[in-house]
């Protein structure tokens, strides 16, 4: 689809292609994403406003335009998405979330991403950085499942690593991997994540 569209009464679903969406508003029961294999979020604004549990749900994504994903509904990821640009912004109400599936990976390409306005991060999967170092800061709650894992590497250049900064609830279980590139650290020496 291409700019301004409002998608109104269609599922777009079980797609073997690519979908480029561009500035989209799915909004109610009829409006929803199921299991697309690859979606391409450009320059624009996504609202996910239906809040069925399995309404939007990807296979594999790329978020790589200036904007926003954001609504009251659950964005869920089966495999894989690339976070290499734009914001996650909520409706302020608790049910605003990006899931990461288990097994599935959200991987940030470089430097700092943000959540706004309520929005919250599942993982019960894999999330992490392809360029260190990076912070995740989510203006909402983080939930780590005992299936997840969270990897943050440290720049042995400037000594920071990967960091999660959170403005509400925190749940980890599962792994906080870490990894140390080079750096052969010394006794006592602490990190913080």
């Amino acid at each position: 689809t291409g700019s301004n569209d409002v998608i109104n009464s269609s599922i777009l679903g079980h797609t073997n292609g690519n979908l480029i969406l561009g500035n989209c508003t799915f909004s109610s029961d009829n409006e929803s994403l199921i299991d697309v294999a690859h979606v391409t979020f450009g320059d624009g604004n996504y609202s996910f406003d239906n809040t069925a549990k399995g309404a939007q749900v990807i296979q594999t994504g790329v978020f790589s335009g200036a904007g926003s994903i954001g609504g009251s509904g659950t964005l869920e990821v089966t495999q894989s998405f690339a976070w290499n640009a734009g914001t996650f912004d909520g409706s302020g109400v608790d049910t605003s979330s990006l899931l990461i599936d288990s097994g599935a990976t959200l991987t940030i390409s470089s430097g700092d991403r943000n959540t706004t306005n309520d929005y919250s991060i599942i993982n019960d999967g894999t999330i992490s950085w392809t360029t260190s170092p990076g912070t995740l800061t989510i203006v909402g709650n983080y939930t780590q499942a005992s299936t997840a894992r969270f990897n943050s590497e440290l720049d042995s250049a400037t000594p920071f690593l990967d960091g999660l900064q959170v403005s509400g609830t925190v749940t980890i279980a599962g792994t906080l991997g870490l990894t140390l590139g080079s750096l052969v650290p010394f006794d006592g020496q602490t990190f913080t994540l």
